[in-house]
């Protein structure tokens, strides 16, 4: 899914996409519970926040205009060019880097294999 559809179908089922309290420690858990390390890419997520300007940082979609700054320490460096906030839960990118547990991502790639995580 890209990232509207998810938010569309986290909306469907009365519920909101996810704006994690403790990124590191849910991610964690995550990656430990459900990554699949021979298939890394379907276990990404997506979050509920997005860029409003290319140069802005994320919001949160929780109406209290909460941000993402671009200059948080909890963003993996590759992706802050993006308008889309990503989990990053698969083992890969842990063993990297599992402090780092967001990233950017382009919002409408309809080739995306992300599921949401309302």
């Amino acid at each position: 899914l890209n990232w509207f559809d998810a938010k569309d179908f986290c909306a469907n089922q009365s519920l909101r996409m996810a704006q994690p309290y403790d990124a590191i420690g849910l991610r964690s858990y995550m990656v430990q519970r459900y990554s699949n390390k021979e298939a890394p890419n379907y276990s990404e997520t997506w979050l509920g926040a997005r860029r409003k300007t290319s140069s802005g940082p994320f919001y949160w979609n929780n109406g209290n205009n909460t941000i993402v700054p671009l200059s948080s320490p909890l963003l993996y460096p590759f992706g802050v060019v993006n308008d889309c906030l990503l989990f990053l839960v698969n083992v890969v990118r842990w063993e990297e880097r599992p402090e780092k547990p967001y990233s950017g991502q382009i919002c409408e790639d309809k080739n995306l294999l992300y599921s949401p995580l309302c």
